[in-house]
């Protein structure tokens, strides 16, 4: 990542050590109040990135 920003001269949105500070991070949250107060039900991992991914493709093709 850092590689492609002295290329292209913008500042990389994630450096290397951003991702090694978010690996193996384990983060759990109480989400209970959330789906009784405001019928929140998130989508599973795997779905939330499939449909991040289609997005992502229909919008390079834009």
């Amino acid at each position: 990542m850092e590689i492609g920003s002295k290329i292209s001269g913008k500042a990389s949105l994630l450096s290397t050590k951003d991702i090694a500070m978010f690996s193996g991070l384990q983060q759990d949250f109480d989400i209970t109040k959330a789906r009784t107060e405001l019928g929140f039900n998130p989508k599973s991992s795997k779905q939330a990135v499939t449909e991040a991914m289609k997005y992502l493709k229909a919008m390079k093709k834009k």
